[in-house]
Parts: C-alpha cells; structure tokens; sequence
C-alpha cells in the first residue's frame, strides 16, 4: 500500500472517504450518497443517509437525511476541544434557539469517534452535523445581508456572554498570543514563521502585532468586550440565508477573544467591495438591534481588521508550498493586497 503523503490530492481524499464511512457506521448511518465537499483544518463531506434518519423539525432549520461528517486533521484541535466545540453549539441550538448546526450523538451518545484505517496516517476524529438548510451568497451580498449577520453574531455573544462553559471545556484564545505567537498552532514555530515574512513586509507586520497588542491591553478581557467567538463569521463560507435569516455554520475556529475580532473577520473578504462601507454601517446596526456596541469600544475596529489581514499573511506563509510553480508571484500578490488593507485599517487608528 503506497504511504498516504506519496498520493495525489485525489486518492487521499479517495482514502479519507473510506474512512469516514467507518465513522458514519459508528454514528448509525446508513449511507446512500457521500461526497467530498473540501477541505480547510478539516476533510468534510455532505452525506445523504439511505433512510431519513432525522425528521424535519417545526423551524424548517435543517434537511431530513442529511448531514455532514467532519474528518478532523490529528494535532490540530484535542478531541476534547472538538467535544467543546459540540457542547457549545448544541446549548446555543437548545438555550438559545439560534440557526446553527445541530451535532448528531452515536447510539452510546458519543459526540465524536476515533477511527483508525490502513493507509491513513494517525487515528482521526470525526463528528457529525446535520445539514442546515440555506443559499450561500459567495457574490451579490448586500447591506441586508450584513443586517441580518449582525444580528445573528449578536446573539452568539450573548449566549456566550451569559453561559457557563462546563468542567474541562476547552478551546484556544484568540488574544495576541493565539494570533501571532505559538499559541496560533502554526506549523512553524512562532519565530521561525515571522522569519519567513518577506524583509519589505516584516516592518507593517511587526507594526501591526505591536497596535494589536496595545489595544487588546487598554480593552482588557473583561466580559464586556472578551468571550467566546464563532471565530470565522466569513459571508464567503460559513454563513447561509434562508428567507432572510442568517445561519451559522462550521464552529471549528471558535475560541475566546475580543468581540470585534468577529466584525473584523466578517469584513476581511470585502475590502474592495462597492458597498463595504454600507455593509460594515448594517453589519453594526444589526448587532445594535441586539446587543450594545459603546462607540469607545467599536473605535478599535480598524486594530483588528488589520490584525486580521496579519494573521492571514501569517497563516497563508505557515501553509503554502513555495516550490510550487508560480507560486512566489501569486504569494507576493496575495502580500501586497494585504498591505495595502492593512496600512488602510492602520490609517484611523490611534
């Protein structure tokens, strides 16, 4: 059998979906239908069960007999801050009664399984979701959109704000440490990564680690402006719409930190959007309809949005592979839009 990391991109996807039928066996899925979906920190796909295994419910939130099943990269998140992710969600679904994905238990009432299988390296975690019903708008986002974003992001932090994470909880926190440090989970050490930033672009980046942390230290971590995060509210990929709601999806980048590093990561992508000032104006104006956003904490916004797009560099550097063609061009690309929104966000920031 060849070793997993000499196969095309293809047959390891080919051997990760063997592996998630062994773990949809566990859960007590039937499958009629799995296919791959894609791929960030996990290995996803939309399974269509071969009898409907869970009924429609009264809100019209998710598909009967629909799911997907997660296959979880080793030594990036702990099973038990996979499990915290799961326990979080299911009370927002339960306490809160918010658009998010429900996590399907196996008949034991596990939340995740461990599944080992020839041929793939290390014993994977995998979890299960039903499938929330709702339209991706990846182009044609309008302020409404952001309206209803800013609600719905609203609403996470309240719970957040007023729940008690149970006994061994665990997730990151996304504090300067956890977005510019070790605590990151880079593959590369910390210092080694920051050695890998282009010398005309060390200097910005630097500055922005050093505003970033100024502000966090003048905000605190008080509940007023520090909690618990979905972490990726991106419009592009992890929100949907259904008849004018927004959802939620993929909680995988939940952690503590500052509440307006989730406006910053919902605005990331739509820089150069026509209507970006629009949508940001509606993205707040949601979240008041909510919840408070004192003005002497929203004035912070353009640190994290520039804190965002470091982060990013950071990521994109820790993750690519310069060898391969035409790589170096698109990255020095990819370096310079991001330059130029961070000297953007900078520009305000005092």
């Amino acid at each position: 059998m060849r070793d997993f990391n000499d196969l095309t991109f293809t047959g390891q996807v080919r051997r990760l979906r063997a592996l998630a039928k062994e773990a949809l066996a566990e859960f007590g899925i039937e499958v009629a239908h799995l296919r791959y979906l894609g791929e960030t920190e996990n290995t996803n796909f939309q399974v269509r069960a071969a009898k409907e295994a869970a009924a429609q419910d009264a809100t019209d939130l998710f598909e009967p007999g629909r799911f997907v099943v997660r296959v979880h990269l080793p030594n990036v998140h702990s099973r038990r801050a996979i499990e915290s992710e799961l326990r979080w969600v299911k009370a927002l679904r339960q306490e809160a009664n918010l658009p998010v994905p429900e996590a399907v238990a196996t008949p034991g009432g596990e939340l995740t399984v461990e599944v080992e299988m020839p041929g793939v390296p290390e014993p994977r975690t995998c979890t299960l979701l039903r499938w929330v019903r709702g339209r991706m708008f990846i182009e044609g986002v309008r302020p409404h959109h952001f309206h209803a974003l800013g609600r719905l992001m609203a609403h996470i932090h309240q719970h957040a704000n007023d729940w008690s994470p149970p006994v061994g909880f665990e997730r990151p926190h996304w504090n300067w440490e956890g977005l510019f440090g070790d605590g990151a989970g880079f593959q590369h050490a910390a210092d080694e990564l920051w050695a890998m930033v282009p010398k005309r672009h060390v200097t910005l980046l630097r500055k922005v680690a050093d505003v970033t942390g100024d502000v966090m230290g003048r905000l605190g971590q008080g509940s007023d402006v520090y909690g618990l995060l979905h972490g990726d509210l991106d419009v592009d990929g992890n929100i949907l719409y259904y008849k004018g709601e927004a959802r939620a999806v993929d909680f995988d980048d939940c952690g503590f930190g500052h509440w307006l590093y989730d406006f910053a990561i919902a605005m990331y992508a739509q820089k150069e959007a026509p209507l970006y000032r629009e949508n940001l104006d509606s993205l707040i104006a949601g979240y008041r309809d909510v919840r408070d956003l004192p003005d002497e904490q929203l004035k912070h916004l353009g640190a994290f949005l520039a804190a965002r797009h470091a982060t990013m560099v950071l990521w994109g550097l820790d993750s690519i592979s310069m060898d391969e063609p035409g790589m170096k061009e698109r990255v020095d690309r990819w370096l310079d839009w991001n330059a130029k929104h961070i000297k953007a966000s900078l520009a305000g920031v005092r």
